[in-house]
């Protein structure tokens, strides 16, 4: 049986092992060619050229053309004159290996120079001397350094920013004071019809808080407005609620023009909830004035609630006594 084999052809399907072996041969001369090209590629680059007058007559520009290829300088001689006599390398070529190609002294055919890059990561300068018997050209070639690829550079990631509390909506705190006077308890319930102002009662002072309002949009509106008292003050305690247009200060009391409205009497106490309409004007800023209707320090200290409608953010608190803050109410 072994002698047999001797006599059995070679091949792969009988001898795995050779034929991988020979596989591998030919992989590796396929990548040798490949690599090859890659390098002559590398090795190889399109030049340009700057053309000034050579050594001998003027004329040197017009007798000659030049281009630059893949590797090579090409001059061409115009057809008149004595041709092209020489073709040389001035000088030492940078980081190039140059090489003049055969040529007819005379010829008005074209000559070329070829040239192959050392490294290829460098410049190539150099320079040729193209010439006939009266007129030459300078003929500098050069090829730039290619641009490394910059590294890429992580961009830093951006501190995130808080984001802000908003603050609410529009309307500033409030104020706090003392009334030489106060309006009379008329008994006559505001409406958003025109209010008649009531007068002053010239017993004081009376302490009073504002509360700023506004009417943002472009027509009048009818609000509602209720007082109530939460925990009454300093005895004997008793408060009642007005509309003014703003800025309310301590004067305005008395000033009918500024008037809009009132519910014509006070909380009492034990304290009921009084309520009135008013029509605030378009675009207006109003101050609701919250006092008491007994002298100081009656009723300081009183925690009552302003429940405005219609709006949004509408309901107010506040301390006799204590400037309000700001609040967000919107219509």
């Amino acid at each position: 049986m072994n002698d047999l084999r001797k006599f059995i052809p070679v091949n792969k399907l009988n001898n795995p092992r050779l034929f991988f072996q020979l596989s591998l041969l030919a992989l590796f001369a396929i990548m040798s060619v490949f690599s090859g090209q890659i390098s002559a590629q590398k090795q190889t680059c399109t030049p340009f050229t700057t053309v000034t007058e050579g050594d001998l007559f003027p004329g040197g520009i017009v007798s000659f053309g030049v281009m630059g290829g893949p590797g090579s300088v090409t001059v061409d001689h115009v057809n008149a004159g004595t041709g092209l006599q020489e073709f040389t390398i001035v000088g030492t070529p940078t980081n190039a290996v140059v090489n003049i190609l055969a040529f007819t002294s005379g010829t008005y055919d074209p000559a070329t120079a070829t040239f192959t890059v050392i490294n290829p990561n460098q410049a190539v300068d150099f320079t040729l001397r193209a010439a006939s018997t009266f007129h030459a050209a300078f003929i500098r070639v050069r090829c730039s350094a290619p641009t490394p690829t910059p590294t890429p550079v992580a961009s830093p990631t951006p501190t995130p920013v808080p984001t802000p509390t908003p603050t609410p909506a529009g309307n500033p705190a409030g104020t706090t004071g003392n009334l030489d006077v106060r309006l009379i308890r008329a008994g006559v319930v505001g409406t958003c019809a025109a209010n008649t102002f009531p007068g002053t009662f010239t017993v004081g002072p009376f302490i009073y808080n504002t509360h700023r309002l506004r009417n943002n949009t472009n027509a009048p509106i009818c609000v509602t407005v209720s007082l109530t008292v939460n925990v009454e003050g300093t005895a004997p305690s008793n408060v009642q609620v007005a509309a003014f247009l703003a800025p309310f200060v301590a004067a305005d009391i008395n000033t009918a023009a500024k008037y809009l409205g009132d519910p014509g009497g006070s909380s009492a106490s034990p304290p009921v909830v009084t309520t009135f309409q008013v029509s605030i004007p378009a675009m207006t800023d109003f101050d609701l004035v919250v006092f008491s209707v007994n002298p100081s320090p009656a009723s300081q200290g009183t925690q009552y609630t302003i429940n405005v409608s219609p709006g949004t953010g509408c309901t107010l608190t506040g301390v006799l006594g204590t400037a309000p803050s700001g609040n967000s109410c919107t219509f």
